[in-house]
C-alpha cells in the first residue's frame, strides 16, 4: 500500500517486476535490488540497451539459449547508469519471501498483500500462505502511481 492506494491484484511474475520497477524508480540501487533477489534472477549487461540489443548482449554475457528468451522480462529493463537490468519471469513457491525482502528496501514506499487463488485479497498477510497472484503498488516520484 502507499498513498496512492494499492495495484490491482498481480500474477507472482508481473507483482515481483512492478515492485523492482517502483523501487529502482524510488532510488533503490540496482546492487541492493540485486542482493534482496535470490541467485541469478536479475542480471546485468554493460550499456544503456533495448530490444534485440539488449537480448543479444544479455544472450552472449549469460551464455542464454535462444529457447531461454521468453523467461526474461526483456521489454521491460531497469537501467541504471551505463548498466541494463534484466528480471527473470519465472517464480516458484518463494515469490511471497522475495517480495518481503523487496519492501524491506523501502518499506515507506512500497508493500503487497498475498491473494488467495481465487485471486482476491486475503483476510491476512500469513508468511506461510502460497500466493497464485499478489499486488504490489508504489507511488513514484512525482506521485503516480508506478507502470
Amino acid at each position: 500500500m502507499t498513498p496512492s492506494g494499492p495495484s490491482e491484484a498481480l500474477p507472482k511474475r508481473r507483482a515481483i517486476l512492478r515492485m523492482v520497477h517502483a523501487l529502482a524508480e524510488s532510488g533503490v540501487p540496482v546492487e541492493a535490488l540485486a542482493s534482496a533477489l535470490p541467485g541469478s534472477k536479475f542480471r546485468s549487461v554493460p550499456g544503456v540497451l533495448t530490444g534485440e540489443e539488449l537480448w543479444q548482449a544479455f544472450r552472449t554475457r549469460h551464455q542464454q539459449a535462444e529457447e531461454r528468451r521468453k523467461r526474461w522480462f526483456l521489454d521491460e529493463p531497469v537501467h541504471s547508469a551505463e548498466e541494463t537490468w534484466v528480471l527473470f519471469s519465472n517464480w516458484g513457491l518463494n515469490t511471497e519471501t522475495v517480495l518481503e525482502a523487496l519492501v524491506a528496501l523501502r518499506p515507506d514506499a512500497v508493500s503487497f498483500r498475498a491473494a488467495d487463488r481465487r485471486g482476491g485479497p486475503q483476510g491476512s498477510e500469513s508468511a506461510g500462505s502460497r500466493p497464485s497472484a499478489a499486488s504490489a503498488s508504489s507511488t513514484s516520484s512525482r506521485g503516480m502511481p508506478s507502470r
